[in-house]
């Protein structure tokens, strides 16, 4: 049970911790953060700045954990049902290239450009608005960019990887449980390897089931001389004490999406050794570490032929 004066410890952290990020930003000459259309795309903090790093997570993980608590567990189980619809709304019309960044529009003006009734743009451009700072609207009916859509507009890379996630990895995820209520137990979803002394896997396990990954691994035996190293280089889900993180979080919330996209998943510590005893007894797991400030993890094991 939470202790009564959590939130005052919360809030307290946030304030702590929110005045290293300040400071940064003051001493950098840097502006505030904020969301207007040509305010700073992100918080440019250098890697080995770790005591502004930390402050920055250690912020964002309190204010998700005070809004929790603010919120309260009943209302926390009410599913927002229209959230990203706006979203996706704006990327198929192309509402955020409707006009630059820096001018203003009309939704008489998005109407004409997307092919949209009026009052269909008014309640799509609102509802980004209010739930996702899409655009902003100072005046009544004057639409101007956020820093949000100021970036979508201006970066296709960006905007492409949010429509990818939109348009194939959310229904996924839709259908993930209709698709485990069918085959409970699957793991659906060779080339010979080059002689080597290091064979580098960087990302390439999460996207496979525990079956393929024994493969992966046992197609490298025709080539393996004794000493020659396997690398992997991959995130690990955390243990119960590390639950509470933004890096755990992430490597959670990717778990599910390997799950709902590829039938794969990510991995907690204790299953390395034995993927790689499962392949292969003459497999030698040596161990993983993770460097300083990392996200994933370095993860080795040696051929013993």
């Amino acid at each position: 049970m939470a202790s009564t004066d959590r939130i005052i410890e919360l809030s307290s952290l946030i304030a702590k911790e929110t005045a290293v990020i300040n400071d940064f930003l003051v001493q950098n000459q840097l502006p505030t953060p904020s969301l207007d259309a040509h305010a700073l795309k992100s918080i440019p903090i250098p890697e080995d700045a770790t005591e502004v790093q930390a402050a920055r997570s250690a912020v964002i993980e309190a204010c998700s954990e005070l809004k929790a608590l603010m919120t309260g567990p009943k209302e926390l189980l009410k599913f927002d049902w229209t959230a990203f619809v706006s979203v996706k709304a704006v990327l198929r019309f192309q509402l955020d290239k409707s006009f630059p960044v820096g001018e203003s529009t009309t939704f008489e003006a998005m109407s004409q450009f997307s092919g949209l009734s009026v009052r269909n743009v008014r309640r799509i451009v609102r509802h980004a608005i209010i739930n996702h700072y899409f655009f902003q609207e100072a005046q009544p009916g004057i639409i101007t960019h956020s820093g949000l859509t100021a970036v979508l507009a201006e970066d296709e890379a960006v905007r492409n990887s949010l429509i990818v996630e939109l348009d194939e990895f959310w229904p996924a995820g839709v259908k993930m449980t209709d698709a485990l209520e069918k085959w409970p137990n699957s793991e659906e979803n060779n080339e010979t390897p080059v002689h080597a002394d290091v064979y580098f896997f960087r990302s390439i396990f999460h996207n496979w089931a525990d079956k393929y990954c024994i493969q992966i691994l046992q197609n490298l035996v025709p080539a393996l001389k004794p000493g020659a190293r396997v690398v992997i280089h991959e995130r690990i889900l955390p243990g119960l004490e590390g639950l509470n993180t933004v890096d755990a979080r992430r490597a959670i919330n990717l778990d599910i999406g390997m799950q709902q996209l590829l039938n794969a998943q990510q991995r907690e510590m204790h299953e390395w050794p034995e993927l790689f005893r499962k392949a292969d007894s003459r497999f030698r797991y040596i161990g993983a570490n993770k460097p300083a400030g990392a996200t994933r993890w370095i993860i080795e094991a040696e051929w013993e032929g």
